[in-house]
């Protein structure tokens, strides 16, 4: 099982990414073979992967859809993915 980190500053205050990128190093034995951080206004997310398939290892997450509005950390595993179309 991979390590999700994340937090929303309702203050008004403006994330340090290094805050973050400190939450993912503490969970980096939940998942040793990738790590990613995000950061954009009052919201972070982390993650730490550890591969479970071949498919995994070309995994990078956070996942920033092409217009940045939306930003996705997830321990999946989603079959089929050949026959799925990102938009």
């Amino acid at each position: 099982m991979s390590g999700i980190a994340g937090f929303l500053l309702k203050d008004g205050r403006l994330v340090d990414p290094t805050e973050i990128q400190r939450m993912v190093s503490v969970i980096k034995p939940r998942g040793p073979d990738a790590s990613g951080d995000w950061s954009a206004g009052t919201v972070a997310l982390g993650h730490c992967m550890l591969w479970t398939t071949p498919e995994s290892r070309i995994e990078e997450q956070p996942v920033i859809r092409g217009s940045g509005d939306l930003v996705l950390v997830a321990d999946t595993r989603i079959d089929n993915r050949e026959s799925v179309t990102p938009n």
